[in-house]
């Protein structure tokens, strides 16, 4: 937040500090990019559960900032790249528990979950960041691994074949979203 108000101060005193005009557009531009995008990320950040589809929500923004100015959003998509840890399979379950997924996209996953389970161990190290395309969707970033949160929680699953709507009335639905 610091360097959302430290350039938008610059920007203001850009004139009476006798910056070039070249300066005063980089600044303008950050500034534009930190009101229409920035600052709505990082207000919505807090929660963990969001945290996929607001991640995804951003690359799917920060594609069509691409087409307002490319420079800033290839700078923005080039750092966002090196943190796409909640687009990662493990992950990606934190989002059954997020009031920002519509109950569609909540059973999309569930019913990936479901086609992914796997008896193998899951693999150990630094999970594999998910290749984006302009039409990636939450469901589609479910895999083998996604059931990680059930396998180090111990919770059940079986609440995953019901209903959405039904899901708040499941007590393995309840237990699990309290760890979460």
């Amino acid at each position: 937040m610091c360097t959302i108000i430290y350039s938008a101060k610059m920007y203001a005193v850009s004139e009476q500090m006798q910056y070039d005009p070249v300066t005063i557009q980089k600044l303008e531009r950050i500034c534009i990019f930190n009101a229409l995008i920035y600052i709505k990320v990082w207000l919505n950040a807090p929660k963990s559960v969001d945290a996929p589809a607001n991640d995804l929500n951003l690359f799917h923004t920060l594609n069509f900032y691409a087409e307002i100015d490319r420079e800033i959003a290839e700078a923005a998509q080039t750092v966002f790249h090196r943190h796409f840890w909640y687009l990662t399979e493990e992950v990606i379950p934190l989002a059954l528990f997020s009031s920002r997924v519509s109950d569609s996209d909540k059973k999309k996953i569930a019913t990936a979950l479901l086609r992914n389970k796997s008896d193998t161990p899951l693999s150990k190290g630094t999970p594999v960041f998910p290749n984006l395309l302009k039409s990636t969707k939450l469901p589609q970033l479910v895999g083998p691994n996604s059931w990680l949160l059930f396998n180090v929680t111990g919770h059940k699953s079986s609440w995953l074949k019901k209903p959405t709507t039904a899901w708040a009335d499941d007590a393995g639905f309840l237990e699990l979203k309290k760890v979460v």
